[in-house]
């Protein structure tokens, strides 16, 4: 019954496996707003937009602004605009209650006011009182009002214009970049145009699965009865390193094994406010999954600065041959260790070897023996005398 089940199984990853190179498993590059993790803030957003709407700053020039104006008012002669005076400012006053996005003002001869709104609607008349305040305060400019959003809502002032991120997408792709003069800023300049492209305009996309997540959903059973037999034999391979060490290490160590990590010492070594060890972190995941271990010797207990002094010592003399073997020795990570490596294992596991449990595990603990057993009549010597 069992092989017939193991049978059943192995068709089934095999089918897994054949199936795989031929989904999608292209992963798509976070933009900066996700980075940040920033991508549904309107204030970020209004200010990389502020970023790459400025003429002065942006690296790319007066083109994304000016596809902008002339998208909206091509009636407008951009030429007779100051595009190296022009100013640009995000969340202005302009009133006790009102504050715009981002306003740009070419003094004298145009203003642009821009209201964005992101997985969110115009509040109650806010546009009618934003384009009241604006057009007392410019009037001596051409004015253009924006209200800039995902859906294409309308806004409640007539003086206002609608613009989506659809729209600000396709004016802004046209602009040519040359990435040979300005590398950097081509790059950020893009990186805008990928985030509204791969995440504004997919937000109100109907959901769908990738088909690797529907391979996964369909072999949840399988994947979870496996799962359930591996965390069964876990611990019996746990306890299969313990007798290992024992027979390695031998008689003159105590182990205490546990499930997350496992300690062998020796019992002069456990003293008032002193307990120095040798310690594995093995746990099925570590061995078979990211598949590699860690070793250390840690000391622990108020005395653990008198015993690091003692050892100082006799570190320089030992320090090229600990350096050799890849020890870290005070690793900065850990600061109760001594001494720290990582080993890898299991790395040639692949579907068509045998896993040989035993003699892996014996292998990496004899390796692990040898790099460490020096340790232990030093760590005798370190010990301070008890009281």
């Amino acid at each position: 019954m069992e092989n017939n089940i193991i049978t059943l199984y192995k068709s089934k990853i095999d089918n897994i496996r054949i199936q795989l190179p031929y989904l999608n498993s292209k992963k798509r590059e976070l933009t900066i707003p996700e980075i940040f993790e920033k991508e549904n803030n309107e204030n970020f957003i209004s200010t990389y937009l502020a970023y790459i709407l400025n003429p002065t700053k942006n690296g790319i020039g007066r083109y994304p602004l000016e596809s902008i104006i002339n998208y909206f008012i091509p009636e407008f002669d951009t030429s007779i605009l100051n595009w190296g005076e022009v100013e640009i400012y995000r969340e202005v006053q302009l009133d006790e209650n009102s504050r715009i996005d981002i306003t740009i003002l070419f003094p004298g001869e145009l203003f642009i006011g821009i209201e964005n709104k992101i997985r969110s609607t115009e509040h109650f008349q806010q546009t009618i009182r934003y384009s009241d305040k604006i057009a007392t305060i410019h009037k001596k400019c051409t004015i253009l009002c924006i209200l800039l959003n995902q859906t294409g809502d309308n806004p409640q002032s007539p003086n206002f214009k609608t613009l989506t991120y659809k729209q600000l997408y396709n004016l802004l792709s046209d602009i040519k970049i040359d990435f040979m003069k300005n590398l950097k800023k081509g790059v950020i300049f893009h990186d805008f145009l990928t985030y509204i492209k791969e995440v504004l305009l997919t937000m109100n996309d109907k959901f769908e699965l990738s088909k690797k997540t529907e391979l996964y959903i369909k072999s949840l059973d399988l994947f979870k009865d496996l799962r359930e037999s591996f965390k069964e034999e876990e611990q019996k391979i746990i306890y299969l390193t313990r007798d290992m060490s024992e027979n390695i290490f031998g008689n003159n160590f105590s182990y205490d094994w546990r499930k997350n990590y496992q300690q062998i010492y020796k019992q002069s070594w456990i003293q008032n406010k002193l307990f120095v060890h040798y310690e594995f972190w093995i746990t099925g995941d570590s061995l078979f999954d990211s598949k590699k271990i860690q070793f250390m010797i840690d000391v622990e207990g108020n005395l653990k600065n008198i015993f690091f002094d003692n050892f100082e010592k006799f570190y320089p003399k030992y320090a090229n041959f600990i350096a050799q073997k890849s020890i870290v020795y005070r690793p900065k990570h850990r600061k109760v260790a001594l001494a720290f490596k990582e080993y890898e294992v299991f790395k040639n596991i692949n579907s068509q070897n045998d896993i040989d449990i035993q003699e892996e595990l014996n292998n990496l603990i004899q390796l692990v023996h040898d790099d460490f057993i020096f340790f232990s009549s030093l760590i005798d010597k370190c010990i301070p005398a008890s009281k």
